[in-house]
């Protein structure tokens, strides 16, 4: 998982006291840290969102996850290569929600809502 900056002292060590299977790397230019995570889980998915919700608890702000470190994602099951995508639409809506004007016309297209129906018919 890439996050955004650099973790600080106190942010590692909250993340190596909450999770025994983490590594992490720090970006070249210090812009951004790669964590990694060695974690076993019933269903891909929830391992991918057990390391989101770890990053978040100790502050910090993962941007993308990208499954695993094998380079060739025809190796990787098409459950999993979903469960990477899905993961990555949620963070990139996270970033940008905040700048869409209307957002809750939005988010009713995930939510099955029609939030401009019912705007319309409260205005």
């Amino acid at each position: 998982m890439r996050v955004v900056g650099v973790p600080s002292l106190a942010e590692l060590t909250a993340l190596f006291r909450r999770c025994d299977d983490v590594v992490v790397e720090h970006g070249a230019q210090g812009c951004c840290a790669t964590v990694r995570f060695d974690r076993t889980a019933a269903v891909f998915t929830d391992a991918l969102v057990s390391g989101v919700r770890d990053l978040e608890e100790v502050g910090l702000r993962p941007v993308c996850v990208s499954g695993d470190d094998d380079p060739r994602p025809s190796w990787r099951p098409a459950s999993e290569a979903l469960a990477v995508e899905a993961v990555n639409l949620v963070l990139r809506l996270r970033t940008i929600a905040p700048r869409v004007e209307r957002w809750g016309a939005v988010r009713s297209l995930l939510t099955g809502r029609d939030a401009v129906r019912t705007a319309r018919r409260a205005g």
